[in-house]
């Protein structure tokens, strides 16, 4: 919240860009990504990361 506010659905791609600026994501790893929306929608994948 500090860095960027309330950005609804646009946080996971913000976090993998913030993370892969850090080298924290490295090839082959596996990314889980959940979201949780306006009345209880949600939904979760896998991802394989590879570069």
């Amino acid at each position: 919240m500090d860095n960027c506010g309330n950005t609804v659905s646009s946080t996971i791609p913000i976090t993998i860009k913030k993370q892969l600026d850090r080298d924290a994501i490295a090839n082959n790893n596996l990314l889980m990504l959940v979201g949780f929306g306006v009345g209880y929608s949600w939904a979760a994948c896998n991802v394989q990361w590879v570069k």
